[in-house]
């Protein structure tokens, strides 16, 4: 037999012994928990941050130096168990399948398959190349030499990978690429790994990017003044640096090994944790501090309608902060150096309608700016339910919306004749003004009553014109009356009920476009001409 086939073999039959003991060990509940208690609630960053994994498969296959050699590991099958094993929350059921599960890029080449390379022997005396890695392919290999392109890219011009999810380069979502890599880190190949581990080190750190970005300007302040002194409160610091270092001290203990490890690279370490003192700031530099992380906050959710104990920058509470900033706005004559400061940050800070409208309209600026569509004939297709309804609900109110919020909403593509709501120019509304005065008070209602005698509906066009009448524009009037009068007594307003005894919807809560459709779809049910599918006739 060929001596290359008798040393495949000979490595499956020297490393089985050392294969049983080490499922043996991984196996054991009582390890396990050991394991877990040892990670404290962090999942791994490399093999370093479970000494007790180290030492215990070192004795398991007979091999001390084995315990170093594991120690820098970022991947790989070992790697993966424990990631999967110790990261919290640990579930049960199918997450203690996924503990076993080996990723394809880990799986070794099956010996079959093996034997089969060693035999195909080319004529020039090399080995044939065998079957593709399983858990690889050509298009998997493109895209992430295209992504880790990017990624080199923009390292050369920030220097690390700290990324936020909405990060571009150019036209390439590298934040959204990055972010997709992260989440299925411990199952790639080890060539993947290193490449990203060269590009920046710490480009999949186990805590977040947030606190990565705010350590790294911690460290460029080291880097020209020197460790900070924490016993003196981090004097010389900028504020949000000072600020994020005396709350890195307050909870040192609990931080990640390899972020107490970051931080006593800069000079802060748990001894001198201990001796932290708070950073003491005047009025002007507190006020400095709550706008660093106004902007942070800005940066990463595109609005600052936010209040209340829940909303949290980095520990600083920004929510409570922007409350008292506001009440100081409305207490205040005319505009401050603190609030254009902020109106800086974000116009809308201090908006005078309520905050949710703003978070909401936050959240579809923003999908708008990743490029989605928003259809109003189609009741907005591709949006959550409620964003969907919130939309809608904003088209059948338009005309009772403030003129900043129809702006905000035009800058969206969501303009009045988008949401059915055309307002009359000038010279329409004089001509309205002409024929109404001519027909007398009540000519709009009776042009209504014709209308609707003859069609019953009044789901008209903005422009219709019934019988020399402008009904139309007659009609958009009613409605963005009827919505500021229930919007600001919560009761119906007298005149419309005549209208609605016509058409129970001639102002629904929906946008018009849509009830303008029905009505056109129904009145082709009613003649027979409505093909609908599955029905005779309707394909």
């Amino acid at each position: 037999m060929d001596p290359e086939m008798w040393r495949v073999l000979a490595r499956e039959l020297v490393t089985y012994p050392e294969t049983v003991a080490l499922a043996t060990l991984l196996s054991d509940d009582r390890f396990q928990q050991c394991l877990i208690a040892d990670a404290r609630g962090h999942a791994p960053y490399r093999l370093a941050d479970l000494p007790v994994l180290l030492s215990a498969v070192a004795r398991c296959v007979g091999r001390p130096w084995y315990r170093e050699q594991l120690a820098s590991e970022m991947s790989g099958p070992v790697f993966a168990w424990a990631y999967q094993c110790v990261r919290p929350p640990r579930r049960t059921g199918h997450g203690e399948q996924a503990m076993w599960a080996v990723a394809p890029a880990h799986r070794l080449r099956p010996l079959v398959d093996e034997l089969a390379a060693r035999m195909s022997v080319g004529a020039g005396g090399q080995m044939a190349e065998g079957k593709r890695r399983r858990g690889l392919n050509r298009q998997s290999d493109e895209s992430f030499t295209a992504g880790l392109a990017h990624a080199g890219r923009y390292v050369r011009e920030h220097g690390n990978l700290a990324v936020q999810k909405d990060t571009m380069v150019g036209s390439f979502r590298l934040g959204e690429w990055l972010h997709n890599v992260q989440t299925r880190a411990w199952a790639l190949p080890p060539d993947r790994v290193w490449a990203l581990t060269v590009l920046d080190s710490w480009w999949n750190v186990p805590w977040s990017v947030q606190w990565q970005r705010s350590y790294y300007r911690a460290r460029d302040h080291s880097a020209v003044d020197g460790p900070p002194d924490a016993a003196a409160g981090f004097a010389g610091t900028a504020v949000l640096n000072g600020e994020w270092l005396y709350l890195q001290c307050t909870q040192y203990d609990a931080l990640h090994p390899e972020q107490q490890r970051l931080l006593a690279d800069i000079g802060v370490t748990a001894e001198a944790a201990r001796t932290a003192r708070p950073r003491r700031a005047s009025m002007r530099a507190r006020f400095e501090t709550g706008l660093e992380h106004a902007r942070a906050y800005f940066a990463e959710h595109g609005h600052l309608a936010v209040s209340g104990k829940g909303t949290v920058d980095e520990g600083y509470p920004l929510g409570t902060w922007l409350v008292a900033q506001r009440s100081k706005a409305h207490r205040a004559a005319r505009p401050t150096d603190r609030s254009r400061a902020l109106a800086a940050v974000d116009p809308w800070w201090n908006p005078p309608w309520p905050l949710k409208w703003q978070r909401c309209f936050a959240q579809v600026r923003r999908l708008v700016q990743d490029g989605h569509a928003l259809d109003t004939q189609c009741g907005f297709p591709g949006l959550e339910a409620g964003l969907a309804l919130w939309l809608s609900h904003q088209c059948a109110v338009y005309g009772s919306l403030q003129r900043g919020q129809q702006r905000l909403l035009a800058g969206i593509g969501i303009t009045a004749e988008e949401a059915g709501e055309i307002p009359m120019t000038a010279e329409e509304a004089e001509a309205a003004s002409q024929a109404a005065a001519r027909l007398g008070g009540s000519a709009g209602l009776a042009s209504a009553l014709s209308f609707a005698a003859a069609y019953q509906h009044l789901a008209v066009p903005y422009d219709f014109v019934h019988d020399g009448y402008p009904l139309g524009h007659w009609l958009v009037a009613l409605r963005s009356k009827e919505r500021r009068h229930l919007e600001a007594t919560g009761t119906v307003w007298p005149p419309g009920r005549r209208l609605t005894e016509l058409d129970p919807w001639w102002n629904p809560p929906w946008h018009f476009p849509w009830q303008r459709q029905y009505q056109q779809a129904r009145m082709l049910w009613q003649a027979g001409r409505l093909l609908l599918p599955g029905k005779p006739g309707g394909g």
